[in-house]
């Protein structure tokens, strides 16, 4: 025996039923107390293990209620997990009671609860006629903490908050929406097992329908079937007519069947009629297709796009739009790679604007363009194997979000290898809420039981700017052999992430998804009825979700985005699935100054087997170049900026020489290379 401690710790006693050692050498323990003649609560404390001294100790449970603690453990964040038992009264008909502390014994005990629901009749209380809004967002912000709660399929909320000063908030999905108390309402919660009550009123804002489309698949085998998800919503507060929803399959894609019938076909895109789509209406397509057998490389990418309508936003655009709006394709025939970039608008560009041609991981080509009303350019050259990706800039204040892009991969001549992996780094020109666009890998079925996918993959498989908005898929699979009836994901979602901007996507199967504490998202999958590990159809084993979320604006140079969820499958332990890491590298990726990209920064040589070398590059002081192959006596070196002015001419002597910034201003700059009047290379260089 070291010590024993006997103490009292209520006016009638109490009893511990459990004790754990800590990692910092003391011990906690929990069982219940004895607080009146009436009442009792759950008994936590920590003490220290030299002389059995309290450290803290905590009476937990409602006053209404009998509350008795019997286990205890230690949570990974330094808290603690109190599993008991409570009771109405007396006679003990008893309900589990789960408690979460954190590290001094405190829980989180008070209510915000309330409606949202439409209301065409002015901010009135809730009654016939009104239509409860699903999947709001409310928001309850304190000084120290900020917690989430969504709507459910009454409109209802309930958020779980801490004691202190709170303004309540609804969110609404999109600015066609006016809330009645857009400023909300203030409560100060003072004590513990308080319960506030605030409903929003929501009345039309913009009168017009807000369509919004998903589209996804889990996995991409060669020679296999492949099954599609399209998920569609209309956010808006007036019913959309005669929709419709086009969906454009991968050349590598043959289509076989779906859940709909096919209106219309023109090449490889499918028109599906949805009729009138009225507000806060959700409905699903799934597509059935075939995977070609030939010709298809391991991480070869596929593109399936789905286009809904009507697809006007009913808002007005910048001051500054000039009219135009910019459209680009691209097109390979044989080993020719043709790219075109057309201005669909109404009106003429009123400034120049940039377009970018990636190599794969290297910027290829740089130049601007200005063009007239159904004005078009053309950019052509031979394919080589790698794949490129053209970006072209609309004019400022263009509406929407819309990025022209477009990627080409495995223009080659038949027969010879090609690169791929390099399509996903960059997300589609699909920021715009009715087009959804999905990009994946043919990496074939995955026998894990969980994964956690996303998209866009990053510059060298994590680089993104503070722009990216990402996209995550959880694929999940029964590996067991028995039928699995109920699936719960759970992200606790990182902090860089804006939760507020977070948009479910298309699913495998129908689910429910709510977002609550500091920002944790629950999608739940009731009677999903995932077949055994044995069963003969694999399809019958897998399901999917996603959604996408956007970063928090002025995320730092430097932010790691690390994101895993957990996936449980009935009520057995959950598993956790693989973390998806992304690293905010730039402002602006394809900024030639401080973007990710790395420049190409040498054409061919002119003269053959020539070869050179300009290193570092980009570089801050003074860069080396190189020449190998050939020995030049005297070298003359030029330097010109983006305008073609010539900035700097320098002569060299010998093969290897160094060129010095000398206060020269940083980005992106030409040279050339010349002895005796001879052309021997040009390149690009940047300055930092």
């Amino acid at each position: 025996m070291e010590w024993e401690k006997t103490f009292n710790p209520g006016p009638s006693g109490g009893a511990l039923n459990a004790v754990v050692n800590l990692t910092d050498g003391n011990i906690a323990v929990c069982g219940y107390v004895e607080t009146s003649a009436s009442n009792i609560d759950v008994y936590v404390g920590k003490f220290d293990t030299g002389n059995g001294n309290e450290i803290w100790a905590q009476n937990l449970g409602d006053p209404e209620k009998l509350d008795i603690g019997e286990g205890l453990a230690a949570s990974v964040d330094g808290g603690f997990l109190i599993v008991g038992y409570n009771s109405q009264s007396i006679v003990l008909i008893n309900d589990v009671t789960l408690i979460k502390t954190d590290g001094l014994g405190n829980i989180i005990t008070n209510h915000v609860s309330g409606k949202v629901y439409h209301s065409p009749d002015g901010c009135n209380e809730f009654g016939a006629g009104d239509v409860p809004l699903t999947g709001w967002l409310i928001k309850a912000e304190g000084q120290n903490n900020t917690y989430f709660g969504t709507t459910d399929a009454s409109g209802n909320y309930d958020i779980l908050t801490d004691t202190g000063a709170y303004t309540i908030t609804v969110l609404p999905p999109n600015t066609y929406w006016n809330v009645c108390d857009p400023a909300g309402f203030t409560v100060t919660l003072d004590d513990f097992y308080t319960n506030a009550n605030f409903n929003f009123p929501v009345q039309t804002g913009v009168f017009c329908p807000y369509l919004e489309v998903a589209v996804n698949t889990d996995f991409l085998a060669v020679c296999e079937d492949v099954s599609y998800s399209i998920d569609y919503v209309n956010l808006g507060p007036v019913a959309a007519e005669n929709a419709y929803v086009e969906v454009t399959l991968d050349s590598e894609l043959t289509f076989v069947s779906a859940t709909l019938p096919v209106f219309a076909q023109n090449g490889n895109t499918y028109t599906f009629l949805l009729g009138n789509v009225a507000s806060t209406q959700q409905g699903s397509l799934d597509i059935q297709t075939e995977m070609d057998c030939d010709g298809i490389a391991q991480n070869q990418a596929v593109l399936v796009s789905a286009h809904i309508f009507p697809d006007s936003l009913c808002l007005q655009p910048g001051p500054n739009w000039d009219g135009s709006s910019i459209s680009v394709n691209g097109t390979c025939v044989g080993d020719s790679l043709r790219f075109n970039i057309r201005n669909i608008g109404l009106a003429g560009m009123a400034d120049s604007k940039r377009y970018f041609v990636v190599e794969d991981q290297v910027m290829f080509l740089i130049d601007t363009f200005q063009l007239d009303s159904d004005q078009e350019i053309d950019i052509s050259f031979e394919g080589n194997g790698a794949t490129y990706r053209l970006i072209a800039e609309q004019s400022e204040d263009h509406p929407g979000n819309n990025n022209p892009t477009v990627a080409i991969e495995g223009c080659v001549e038949e027969g010879l290898p090609y690169s791929t992996g390099f399509v996903t780094q960059f997300a589609e020109n699909d920021q715009d809420p009715f087009l959804a666009i999905n990009a994946s890998e043919t990496t074939g079925s995955s026998n894990q039981p969980v994964e956690l996918r996303g998209y866009p993959k990053g510059y060298q498989d994590s680089i993104i700017d503070v722009n990216t908005a990402l996209k995550y898929t959880v694929l999940f699979r029964n590996t067991t052999t028995d039928t699995i009836t109920r699936v719960v994901i759970r992200d606790t979602l990182p902090t860089e992430l804006d939760i507020t901007t977070l948009v479910p996507g298309a699913g495998s199967h129908p689910y429910v998804f709510e977002i609550y504490n500091n920002g944790v998202l629950k999608i739940t999958f009731d009677e999903i009825q995932l077949q055994p590990g044995d069963s003969a159809e694999e399809a019958l084993k897998r399901g999917f979700v996603e959604f996408r979320i956007a970063q928090k604006p002025g995320n730092p140079i430097g932010t790691t985005i690390d994101n895993r969820a957990v996936v449980y499958f009935d009520y057995v332990p959950p598993m956790v699935t693989n973390n998806v890491h992304r690293v905010v590298e730039c402002n602006d990726i394809f900024d030639t100054e401080e973007g990710c990209i790395v420049v190409d920064v040498i054409n061919p040589p002119v003269i053959p087997g020539v070869d050179i070398k300009v290193y570092p590059n980009p570089f801050a002081e003074s860069v080396t170049f190189e020449i190998n192959g050939r020995s030049f006596d005297a070298v003359k070196l030029q330097l010109f900026d983006l305008q073609g002015r010539l900035v700097r001419s320098e002569k060299a002597n010998g093969s290897r020489f160094q060129f010095d910034r000398n206060h020269l201003p940083r980005g992106l700059y030409m040279f050339t290379l010349e002895s005796e009047g001879q052309l021997i290379a040009t390149g690009k260089m940047i300055i930092q």
